[in-house]
Formats: C-alpha cells, structure tokens, sequence
C-alpha cells in the first residue's frame, strides 16, 4: 500500500509539473520587424513579360 501511495503522489506531481509549464504558446507581439513578411516596395510590382 505504501508503494501505491508513493506512485501516486510521484505521478501527481509530474502531471501538476507538466500542466503548469505545458509550453502553450502566446503571441505577445514582441516579433521583430526583420522576422515579418517582406513590404510591397521590396516585391515586384509585377511578373516580368516573356516574349
């Protein structure tokens, strides 16, 4: 019975550990701007025309 009671706490302890450092991923808005998507002046207008 003692042994059921020590698996029992152990197994608690690393679900509470895991549940509160689960890694979910928030969005706080800190990304650079090197990191966003290229701007329109540095794409081109346009497709070149094949001849």
């Amino acid at each position: 019975m003692n042994k059921k009671a020590i698996g029992l706490l152990l197994v608690l302890g690393l679900t509470a550990t895991l549940a509160a450092c689960g890694g979910g991923t928030t969005d706080t808005g800190t990304e650079s701007p090197e990191a966003s998507p290229e701007s329109p002046a540095e794409s081109p207008a346009s497709p070149s025309p094949s001849p």
